[in-house]
């Protein structure tokens, strides 16, 4: 059986859970729900790092189901069944059941049932459509009668059990609840890092304490320690463990670290945002964001960890102060000093303590020999051994991952380099792991530390392969000794070890940086290019400057440098470049660098990645050269960039980055047919007029054009381009596509909007068998659509907003799969011209998004059916001037937000659907009734909006037809939030004659 499953992995200290089970198991009936509620839940749980069975086809009739499915069931920790309408009609889904039940007696599987559209008794007791599909099956199953009797048994078993009914409910809400109470219980049953650390509990426990129930006022709790003691790991588990409780959550892992890095702040401050709002914020500045977290969540109950906090400006820009969130937030902070709250006397203190003897012993065990037990001949080498890492997770962890296997003299050795260690240092006593090293992975260890730290895994064995240090195998060495971890694919390291690397380099040569390997502050690159010796010992270079400064270096000394692999210069003025670079360059990031070319003799044969932004380049090198390792070229905004390399040379590249390259006029020719490339980006190339004649790329996978408005051909395709997945031709000049894009058939994003010169698109976009978004909103010129356009099934948003179209094809109203559909502003579109009205609309099944705003609609121009939309969700009708809306509005079930703003000839609304959040009725000077508050009180939230509405509240003699039905919103809503009710109420006496907005809660 065919499955898609899908394991996020947030950012964070804890494991995620083993790849051989699943958490969640998704039973349903694919034509019920597979495009409206399961894709939700799925795409939430996703979202949440679970890790989901979902089928991605539905079973043929006759077959039976294949032992992988079985597999999954048994090895999934939750089974969620969606009991839909013709759920009963599948004998697949009933096996499926079957063995879901079956697993819940034999091993405890966790059942969880949620009625979609079905009443829980019509389940329990086969009523209903769940008769007519068993009478139907007793027919069929005449020689299997017990088989019959066991899918009833089953249904009757689920259908008691503790769930969800949703019918009648906000759809999001309802995700939302399920997916909560799976991460909660996924937070208590995973076998995840708060199962495997020792002494963990009790420290959870004790914090337990701290955050307390009171929801009266946001609490700050701060975790003070020693480094190494664990903090950020009990502030994990703590997180895990708790976080369901809240609206919204957010970890940010490495505050220090990332505060000081360029625009810091703002980068923390939109993780925050974005993570506890859960969609992409974006902050302009920090001073900006400061505001942006005050206003969005102060109303909010939130749980935040801000981890290793050393300054309180950090906490100045994250959170100054309980008011800036919602009453019953909890705020915890991790800090190795207990200054950073001074000045906050609220803030609850919690010391971390290290572990107690017999937890040492375990957690050191765990790691030396893969025991929770040392072996009885090592007993008394364990406890020396523990003795001196004092009790600090981090120490006992090191040492014993460095022991592990190893022989009692071995042992006694070790123990015997602590005895001379003077007080136990923990640098020290970590440094014995790092001695037991090879020399190749001690170099790997050293520039992690130095310089690669929270870079991808792959990334880091790219660059430090092609050193010669067998990065392959030397980062799953690290992560064996305990020395690095990896999160999210990025690799990263304790700080405790990151000082100990950087130490272990500084101690290369105390007085002296050009006789050291590795540099990274900028004063000892200043000295080291003073210095008239040493330089040919320098390895590696990171220079990354908080704030723009400028400096006169003697570039001669990098002439010097013979054995310089790794060379990164950031934010750094310079009046010129290097005269030579070292011809062991594998790495070179060197943002506004000021030369016209890199030097002359520099072979690039090695190099693996250039990154050479903001640059003076007029040409990245002179002449064809051989770059066979080369991956990856970056000069973006380098303003003066006239050439590209002839990529002949590049066989290997994979990603070309030049946007903002505003003097480029042409690619070379060689890209057109380079095999390996699987990212190109020209956005804002504003020069370039012409590309390659003919593109054959067979690895290309993202290509973004967006911002060359001198660009007004598109080449034609030649070949194999499967892999084509996106492409961007926003504000080109392109006034036409060739037919030739038929080849593009793995194409799922095409965008061109602002194409102000494009007037057609060919009947050849048919053959694009896996779009899914196409994107042509401003194109003023375009005017027709093909009508073929409905053979792509695969299409789920289509955007013609601001188009010259004048009659849609009338098949893009039967794509089953649409999700969005935009005609936002397209004035000349006509309806049909025999009834006035629009296609039908019923064949959108899946439609999440209409708008149709300023599209000079008329009274009948909206079709009866527009009621079928079963998964509309946001509805846009402004500015059209139908006189009322079909009844049928009613039946949208999921509908949540309807704007009719600017329908000056509205005069009356259909009853609205219970769901509905946001209704807007601005500038509809003749609309006169509006619906029953009673009908909408069942949304938790209700935003009513009703500017300019001068016929709904024209006082008529010593009665407001407006104000009467108004003061009914405030009467339903008061019953919730009285406060709410009052300061509304005082708000509309006051404002009436201007302005009514009105934001009630109520209880779903």
């Amino acid at each position: 059986m065919a499955s898609t499953s899908v394991k996020g992995i947030t950012s964070s200290s804890s494991s995620p859970p083993p790849l051989d089970m699943y958490d969640v198991f998704l039973s349903f009936r694919g034509k019920d729900t597979r495009n409206n509620f399961t894709s939700h839940l799925y795409s939430n749980l996703a979202q949440r790092g679970i890790y989901v069975y979902i089928d991605d086809r539905e079973l043929e009739r006759g077959k039976t189901i294949e032992p992988a499915l079985w597999k999954a069931i048994e090895e999934s920790r939750f089974s969620v069944i969606i009991f839909s309408r013709d759920y009963a009609s599948s004998p697949w889904c009933l096996d499926e059941l079957v063995k879901i039940v079956q697993c819940k007696k034999e091993t405890g599987h966790t059942v969880l049932p949620v009625f979609y559209d079905v009443d829980p008794s019509e389940v329990a007791e086969q009523k209903g459509q769940y008769e007519k599909a068993f009478v139907e099956h007793e027919q069929n199953f005449k020689e299997n009668l017990e088989k019959v009797r066991n899918w009833k048994d089953c249904l009757s078993t689920v259908a008691n059990l503790s769930g969800w009914d949703v019918r009648d409910r906000n759809e999001s809400e309802s995700i939302k609840i399920i997916v909560e109470y799976i991460s909660y219980k996924l937070s208590v049953t995973l076998p995840t890092i708060s199962k495997k650390l020792v002494g963990i509990d009790s420290r959870v426990e004790v914090l337990n304490g701290y955050i307390g129930e009171e929801v009266g006022k946001a609490i700050f709790i701060g975790i003070c320690g020693m480094g190494g003691i664990g903090k950020t790991t009990v502030a994990r588990v703590l997180y895990d463990r708790i976080r369901w409780k809240f609206e919204g959550s957010c970890f940010l892992a490495n505050v220090r670290e990332v505060f000081a890095e360029k625009d810091g702040p703002r980068h923390l401050q939109e993780q925050l945002l974005s993570e506890i709002l859960m969609e992409r914020a974006s902050v302009c500045d920090s001073y900006r964001g400061i505001e942006m977290i005050k206003r969005w969540l102060r109303l909010k109950k939130i749980l935040l960890i801000l981890d290793d906090v050393d300054d309180k400006k950090q906490l100045e820009f994250l959170a100054a102060e309980p008011g800036w969130f919602g009453p019953g937030s909890r705020i915890i902070i991790t800090s190795r000093d207990t200054n950073v709250f001074t000045g906050n006397d609220d803030t609850k203190i919690y010391e971390a303590e290290k572990l107690n003897d017999d937890d040492a012993l375990m957690l050191f065990s765990q790691k030396a020999f893969k025991n929770d037990q040392s072996a009885e001949d090592f007993m008394e080498l364990s406890k020396q051994v523990v003795g001196y890492a004092n009790g600090l997770p981090l120490a006992l962890e090191v040492i014993g991952s460095f022991l592990y296997g190893r022989s009692i003299p071995e042992w006694r050795g070790a123990i015997n380099r602590m005895n001379e260690i003077p007080d136990c240092k923990i640098i020290d006593v970590l440094r014995i792991s790092f001695d037991g090293l090879h020399e190749s992975d001690q170099k790997i260890f050293l520039d992690i530390a130095c310089f690669l730290k929270g870079f991808k895994k792959d990334r880091i064995t790219r660059i430090l392969d092609i050193c010669g240090f067998n990065a392959g195998i030397g980062i799953p060495i690290l992560i064996e000794r305990s020395l690095i971890s990896v999160y999210g694919d990025q690799v990263w390291m304790h700080n405790l070890l990151q000082i100990m690397g950087k130490e272990i380099v500084r101690c290369e040569d105390p007085k002296e940086p050009g006789k050291r390997s590795r540099l990274w502050t900028y004063e000892d690159v200043c000295l080291a290019l003073m210095e008239n010796t040493g330089k040919e010992k320098i390895e590696a270079i990171f220079l990354d400057m908080p704030g723009i400064r400028e400096a006169q270096w003697n570039m001669k000394a990098f002439s010097k440098m013979s054995r310089l692999r790794l060379l990164k210069i950031d934010n750094l003025q310079l009046s010129e470049g290097p005269e030579d670079l070292s011809n062991e360059l594998r790495f070179l990031e060197w943002h506004s660098y000021p030369s016209k070319s890199l030097p002359a003799g520099l072979q690039v044969d090695g190099l693996v990645e250039i990154h050479m932004a903001n640059s003076s380049l007029e040409q990245l090198w002179y002449g064809c050269k051989s770059a066979v390792n080369l991956k990856v070229i970056n000069l973006s905004n380098s303003l003066n960039l006239s050439k590209t390399p002839d990529l002949t040379g590049i066989p290997n590249l994979e990603s070309l980055i030049l946007e903002g390259c505003t003097s480029l006029s042409e690619v070379h020719a060689s890209l057109g047919h380079h095999k390996k490339l699987q990212y190109v980006n020209l956005v804002n190339c504003k020069s370039i007029r012409i590309l390659p004649s003919n593109l054959e790329m067979e690895s290309l996978k993202f290509f973004t054009l967006d911002g060359c408005s001198k660009l007004e051909k598109f080449p034609n395709i030649v070949g194999n381009m499967n892999c084509l997945m996106k492409l961007c031709l926003d504000e080109t000049g392109i006034a036409e596509l060739s037919s030739s894009i038929r080849h593009l058939i793995g194409l799922e994003v095409l965008s061109m909007n602002n194409c102000k010169n494009l007037k057609s698109i060919p009947s050849s976009i048919h053959c694009l068998k896996s779009l899914k978004k196409l994107d042509m909103s401003g194109c003023f010129e375009l005017e027709n659509i093909p009508e073929n356009l409905g053979k792509v099934e695969s299409l789920e948003e289509f955007d013609v907003s601001g188009t010259s179209i004048r009659q849609p094809p009338a098949s893009i109203f039967l794509l089953k799969n649409l999700k969005v559909l935009s005609f936002d502003g397209c004035k000349r579109i006509a309806v049909n011209p025999t009834d006035q009205r629009l296609p039908s609309l019923s064949g959108l099944c899946s439609l999440e998004v209409l708008d149709l705003c300023a599209c000079n609609l008329r009274e009948g121009a909206l079709p009866e059916d527009i009621g079928c939309l079963s998964s509309l969700k946001s509805l846009d009708l402004s500015r059209n001037n139908f006189v009322s809306l079909p009844r049928s509005i009613n039946k949208l079930s999921r509908l949540e937000t309807l704007v009719l703003e600017d329908c000056r000839m509205l005069e009356s609304l259909p009853e609205v659907p219970s769901k509905v959040q946001t209704l807007n009725l601005n500038g509809c000077i003749r609309l006169k009734e509006i619906p029953d508050p009673i009908k909408l009180s069942s949304s938790k939230r209700l935003e009513f909006l009703c500017i300019d509405c001068r016929e709904l509240y024209e006082h008529k003699g010593q009665d407001s037809l407006g104000l009467t039905m108004l003061e009914r919103y405030l009467q339903v809503f008061s019953y919730s939030n009285p406060t709410l009710f009052l300061s509304l109420y005082l708000s509309l006496s006051l404002y009436l004659s201007n302005i009514l907005v009105l934001h009630g809660t109520g209880f779903v």
